[in-house]
């Protein structure tokens, strides 16, 4: 383990080819890296810990490997290491991994990452920029704006406070509460959304698209094949055009039971090409003050 002693706001930059990466944010002044080989017994992967550098210059921090990720095998691979970072709260995350993972605790700044065949796991951060082209997303907090491209694998976010845009070919996209606006643009996999606190934008090929509460503005969803469910918040006025080429349409929306703001309307427009439309009024404990 190296400590690196920090002056200011602390930039972490990976480029990183094979390895799983943890990232541990505390309230602390400085920054610890622990680079190991995950299979000590194997001379490649212990090579591959010693080609894996960190240096900090200035208030930027950057942990660089030379392997080349094209050294991996669907059995595993002897050259990826085991790194552990430890850094300040707030500390912004950049770069790339080729393979592996990066999985972190505590709260983060903004997060820029570029992976290729990697999961990426994180707790919480201030905002989150994604590309993946194989692997599974994952973030428990946004604090800002996150927009997500991925090509194959599951995206799932607990909360965005800011804005969403998510772009991903084929996996399922799972988000739970999103306060700004939201655009998804899906090719093969389900969407499920629980709380849309502002205008939604959904347009996929196949699969089902369930945007369980709106609230307020625009909602648009499109589908070629695949059914749509959109429940409407206990006190929204809805505005609806739905149309289904191969389908039923289901309104069940019930009279409000709570009056609602001048704000709380809704414009919805729903289309499939095969597939079930239905519209439904929502009562959840989402409350008022959460908006």
């Amino acid at each position: 383990m190296t400590t690196y002693p920090l002056t200011g706001p602390l930039t972490v930059e990976l480029d990183l080819t094979i390895g799983d990466v943890r990232i541990i944010a505390s309230d602390r002044d400085d920054a610890d890296v622990t680079i190991r080989p995950q299979l000590p017994g194997k001379a490649s992967s212990t090579r591959a810990a010693e080609q894996t550098t960190a240096t900090l210059t200035g208030n930027r921090l950057r942990i660089h490997s030379t392997r080349s990720w094209r050294t991996f095998t669907p059995f595993g691979s002897p050259d990826a290491v085991d790194i552990i970072i430890e850094i300040p709260s707030g500390t912004s995350i950049t770069g790339s991994l080729g393979v592996g993972s990066i999985r972190s605790e505590g709260t983060l700044g903004s997060c820029v990452l570029d992976i290729s065949h990697a999961d990426l796991d994180a707790e919480s951060t201030a905002t989150l920029t994604v590309k993946s082209n194989s692997g599974s997303v994952t973030a428990g907090s946004v604090a800002g704006d996150a927009t997500v491209t991925a090509s194959y694998g599951a995206v799932r976010l607990r909360e965005v406070a800011g804005t969403l845009a998510v772009k991903a070919s084929y996996g399922d996209i799972s988000l739970g509460t999103v306060r700004g606006a939201l655009q998804i643009r899906g090719a093969y996999g389900a969407i499920d959304v629980d709380h849309a606190l502002d205008s939604v934008g959904v347009k996929t090929a196949h699969g089902r698209t369930a945007i369980r509460e709106v609230r307020r503005g625009a909602v648009t969803a499109e589908s070629s094949y695949g059914a749509i469910e959109i429940g409407i918040h206990d006190g929204t006025a809805a505005w609806l055009d739905v149309n289904s080429d191969y389908g039923q349409f289901h309104n069940e929306l019930t009279p409000s039971t709570t009056p609602g703001s001048d704000d709380d309307t809704v414009e919805v427009r729903a289309h499939t090409s095969f597939g079930n439309i239905t519209v439904t009024r929502t009562r959840s404990n989402f409350t008022k003050e959460a908006s």
